[in-house]
């Protein structure tokens, strides 16, 4: 047997006893790209026969991570042209142990033969953003011992979002016309892109916004108001990275009461992150 594994976010041919290959999704990937939860990755599997003889009853293994979730397997069968090909869905998976079996009834000599297993990337439960797995493949035949494949690493992390609300204004009492400040600091903390992050923040009665300008990713912008209660902003941020809002309110009337008690607080919500409030800040006009 060779037996080559066309392994994930490897970019580079590494000819030894086994072949690897890059392949995911069709794309080339370094060593260093992070996936994260509910991306979709995909293994394939190379065995070649350089017996001069048929060999029969060839069985593959391979053991999925607890971090990773099985999705689907199959063989490829190619057609005459060699070009053309089709799944066969003739895997099996043993779920207790975690286990992808494919079974090949023949290899003719000199040719090869390729799987495919399709995993979703899960999420990390035991308190970190970041974790390398390492993964291999086993093949085995009728009078022919079991070969084990090159290991494949397998990056996958998560977001991880600090939030909190501060404000320049340190008075707590604002006179009827004064401004107050009002900004939002979003830092990502863990090792993946935090992706659809939005940010909203309900200005209270008693006062409209002025204007809005944030920092995402360590480039500043300025954003039109288009209403004057709320302010709402949203982008990807960068591991290590985070966005800065600073919305400055005007407070603008009190409506006949001698004064007016105004609490401040926004909502963070993302892609795959559940929606959180900030801590809240508290003036009297």
């Amino acid at each position: 047997f060779v037996f080559a594994s066309l392994a994930l976010n490897t970019s580079n041919f590494e000819r030894m006893k086994f072949v690897i290959r890059p392949a995911i999704n069709e794309t080339t990937e370094e060593l260093a790209v992070v996936h994260q939860p509910k991306d979709e990755l995909k293994y394939n599997i190379i065995v070649r026969n350089l017996k001069e003889e048929t060999i029969n009853n060839i069985i593959i293994t391979k053991q999925i991570p607890q971090e990773l979730t099985y999705s689907n397997a199959f063989t490829l069968e190619y057609e005459t042209d060699g070009i053309t090909s089709h799944e066969v869905y003739n895997a099996t998976y043993d779920e207790a142990t975690r286990t992808v079996t494919w079974k090949i009834e023949k290899l003719d000599s000199k040719m090869p033969k390729q799987v495919v297993l399709k995993v979703t990337v899960g999420d990390i439960t035991d308190g970190n953003t970041y974790k390398e797995l390492f993964t291999y493949s086993k093949v085995t035949a009728d009078n022919c011992k079991t070969y084990e494949s090159n290991t494949v690493q397998t990056n996958i992390g998560k977001p991880s979002l600090e939030i909190n609300q501060t404000t320049s204004t340190t008075n707590t009492y604002v006179k009827e016309g004064d401004p107050i400040y009002y900004t939002f600091t979003i830092k990502n903390n863990g090792s993946a892109a935090a992706e659809s992050v939005k940010l909203t923040d309900k200005i209270p009665e008693g006062l409209i916004v002025r204007k809005i300008r944030y920092t995402l990713n360590g480039v500043n912008s300025e954003k039109r108001v288009s209403a004057n209660d709320e302010a709402i902003i949203s982008g990807t941020i960068l591991p290590g990275n985070e966005l800065v809002v600073n919305v400055e309110a005007l407070a603008i009337r009190l409506d006949g009461v001698q004064e007016r008690t105004v609490t401040n607080s926004g909502k963070v919500v993302g892609d795959g992150i559940a929606e959180t409030e900030t801590n809240s800040i508290t003036h009297i006009i």
